[in-house]
């Protein structure tokens, strides 16, 4: 332990910066995945929205969750973390659910 040399804060920032450019790579990608499949599934519910009454309403807040989606991309792509904003609009969407009519359930 005494022999081992000690590496200053800026030696080792390095290796840390690429495992982390490393997940927000990632991260961007996942998100851009999450936001395709968001539109594609608001498209289909714009298809339901004769038929089924909630179906619009589905497809909003796709649409909405997939815009999120996509500024958090665009922020991990950035080396940044995404604005609370979009962080709050991303948690949010777990919460809301909605009956068949349309109505928070």
């Amino acid at each position: 332990m005494g022999d081992e040399p000690r590496r200053s804060a800026p030696d080792r920032e390095p290796e840390g910066a690429e495992k982390m450019g490393k997940s927000f790579d990632v991260a961007a990608a996942v998100a851009e995945s999450l936001a395709d499949t968001l539109d594609m599934s608001a498209r289909v519910h714009d298809d339901m929205a004769q038929r089924v009454p909630a179906a619009a309403q589905h497809a909003e807040q796709e649409r909405r969750l997939a815009a999120a989606e996509r500024e958090a991309a665009a922020a991990y792509r950035r080396g940044e973390i995404p604005a609370d904003e979009v962080r709050q609009v991303i948690r949010d969407s777990g919460r809301l659910k909605l009956d068949d009519d349309g109505d928070e359930a």
